[in-house]
């Protein structure tokens, strides 16, 4: 291929395959969409990717995966994108513990499985049932084993709460119509459950609830090196103005926080970046989890 020449040409593979979306997006033409898409995420991305509808989702494999999505897309266009999205500024490492508050389909719970390897965990919630099913069901295709899936929502209590049931599992929300019961869990219940003493990152987007989910974590906070926070005040809506409050309770809690503000994305914009770290690299919370790590009794959850 002549220098320069990359670009554009995978830009045209990527239209090419939109184009042929709305033609083909048909249940018996379903497959001859879903050819079209595997090569021109091969083509454009040289690597080799299978796309395929599985079920009432699609499959993505590639780079030894599998993921899965309600939506037809191309991988490097939106899985490779979101993934750096939440490791701007850390790649886990083999051993590390991950909460991934709001998992989806698993989208990056899947990769962080295999950045952490079989010494380290990943927790994986999700509160939409539908979706966590389809969660769990990645998992299994992946033969993932240091996966844990709960099927319930983040808060600032233990019991139950509505869920919207949207078609689109991204845009559901706790505070638009909720007529989806849940069960619902605060983070320091979560974390004294399974017994965990150090968490390298927690992973949250929850769709404005992040405001909620804090007031629930702060023995988790406490025992936390990382925490990524998508926030949601670029959609204008009243629930989803969090990020001073959410970035006022991170500095609270003893993190050093940065943003984005640079970027052309304006949910990125959005997300708060915090860490424990100091220059030197050793973690603050190592001087915390004497304190608060014992976690106490359920009781006091």
């Amino acid at each position: 291929m002549e220098a320069g020449r990359g670009p554009p040409a995978k830009a045209w593979l990527h239209r090419a395959a939109a184009r042929s979306r709305h033609a083909l997006d048909q249940p018996r033409r379903r497959w001859l969409l879903a050819l079209v898409y595997s090569l021109a995420a091969t083509i454009g991305d040289r690597r080799w990717c299978r796309i395929r509808r599985q079920g009432g989702t699609w499959s993505y494999r590639y780079n030894g995966q599998i993921i899965l999505s309600d939506q037809l897309l191309l991988p490097s266009a939106t899985f490779d994108q979101d993934l750096e999205i939440f490791l701007w500024d850390y790649r886990p490492e083999p051993g590390d513990t991950i909460l991934d508050i709001g998992a989806g389909s698993g989208t990056e719970a899947v990769r962080f499985a295999r950045f952490v390897g079989p010494l380290g965990m990943v927790v994986a919630v999700e509160a939409h049932p539908r979706t966590a099913a389809v969660l769990r069901q990645a998992c299994e295709l992946n033969h993932l084993t240091n996966v844990v899936v709960r099927a319930v929502a983040v808060g600032d209590q233990v019991g139950t709460v509505l869920l919207s049931d949207e078609d689109e599992p991204g845009m559901n929300t706790l505070f638009e119509g909720g007529s989806l019961e849940v069960p619902m869990t605060t983070l320091d219940a979560l974390v004294h459950q399974l017994g965990i003493k150090r968490v390298a990152l927690v992973k949250m987007n929850i769709e404005g609830a992040e405001r909620l989910a804090i007031r629930g974590a702060i023995i988790t906070a406490s025992c936390t090196d990382r925490m990524v926070i998508s926030c949601h005040d670029f959609l204008g809506t009243a629930w989803g103005a969090t990020k001073a409050d959410v970035r006022a309770w991170l500095e609270g809690e003893g993190f050093i926080v940065l943003t984005r503000p640079d970027d052309p994305r304006p949910w990125c914009r959005d997300y708060l970046y915090a860490s424990r770290l100091h220059a030197s690299g050793r973690s603050q919370a190592d001087q915390l989890r004497s304190k608060h790590c014992g976690l106490g009794s359920a009781a006091s959850l």
